[in-house]
């Protein structure tokens, strides 16, 4: 924290022209996420199109790409909440947490 920071406990607060400027960034590092995303989920779409079924891909022979399976585990909270409600709500946690979201 700068020695220009201000601490309120209000509602609102001007925001200082340093402040300004991290809302600017943080508002492009937003943007810049969502396109690297964007351009992400397009460049696997080609590369998978690409592979059909083969697991692997070559440049000049030299494998430049593979495919790796791999799982996700998680609860199904719909079906532990209608088989097992007290389960599921002994188990239950909430953790409430705050977010930035510029305008």
């Amino acid at each position: 924290m700068s020695e220009m920071t201000k601490v309120s406990n209000s509602t609102t607060v001007e925001l200082s022209i340093e402040a300004v400027k991290a809302l600017d960034a943080f508002a492009e590092a937003k943007k810049a996420e969502a396109q690297a995303k964007k351009a992400k989920a397009e460049a696997e779409a080609i590369l998978r199109a690409e592979l059909g079924n083969a697991v692997e891909a070559t440049i000049a022979g030299r494998i430049a790409l593979k495919v790796v399976p791999s799982k996700n585990t998680h609860i199904n909270k719909e079906a532990l909440l209608e088989a097992f409600p007290e389960a599921y709500e002994a188990t239950l946690v909430v953790t409430p947490y705050t977010y930035l979201k510029n305008l």
